[in-house]
């Protein structure tokens, strides 16, 4: 989940990372593909958004694509509407939903608000009757010293809280280099062994725990 979560924030919901004066504003039409590398290797990641005058803004995703492993591909759509009430605040709400190669989608419901450097969205996903929070500081457009952007975010649901931090500085506004350092609450597979009537046999339990992540990216706008 919160992979997904973060391809919502950071690629799905345009409107949080497009950032200019205002952290919910959007571009009318933009395009991108992102390469990145993480532990398990490379991947991309791309978008299509397109914004209308009345506010509606519409989006199609993908994450997580490998060449050599794409079972994991996330897909997306979203389609919303974003409100500027003011030079410092803007509201936005919409619909989601995402699949993955195996086609079990989900769907949600967000709405989220910004004011000056301060963003939050809370989610509500349709499928398994679940919300989320998320919460966004954009500490570059609070401290204004910097020509890296700086955002640091956490997402809450009802089994753990993870925490990211994205470093990015943009070139010539249409390639944008980054590093992401998270924490995030990760599920794996452990061997465990039993004895039963003076047999031995092994396995395979479930098991969570919270770890760090390491990312670096690319991405080419137009």
């Amino acid at each position: 989940m919160a992979k997904i979560l973060s391809l919502l924030i950071l690629i799905g919901c345009t409107f949080l990372i497009a950032q200019q004066d205002n952290l919910l504003s959007l571009k009318k039409s933009n395009l991108g593909v992102y390469i990145n590398n993480d532990s398990d290797g490379l991947f991309l990641d791309g978008y299509a958004h397109y914004s209308f005058s009345s506010g509606f803004f519409s989006e199609i995703s993908f994450d997580q694509y490998r060449l050599n492993e794409n079972k994991n591909t996330f897909y997306n759509s979203t389609l919303g509407l974003l409100k500027n009430v003011s030079t410092k605040r803007s509201f936005g709400l919409g619909y989601s939903n995402y699949f993955n190669n195996l086609r079990s989608i989900e769907h949600e419901l967000f709405f989220g608000s910004n004011f000056t450097f301060i963003s939050s969205i809370l989610y509500y996903d349709l499928t398994n009757n679940l919300f989320t929070y998320q919460g966004i500081l954009d500490l570059d457009s609070f401290f204004k010293i910097t020509p890296i952007e700086i955002n640091i975010s956490f997402i809450h649901d009802n089994s753990s809280t993870d925490l990211i931090c994205r470093l990015s500085k943009s070139i010539n506004n249409n390639i944008l280099i980054g590093y992401i350092l998270s924490r995030e609450n990760s599920e794996y597979l452990k061997e465990m062994t039993y004895t039963k009537n003076g047999k031995t046999g092994i396995y395979s339990k479930e098991m969570q725990e919270m770890s760090f992540f390491h990312e670096i990216f690319m991405g080419f706008n137009f």
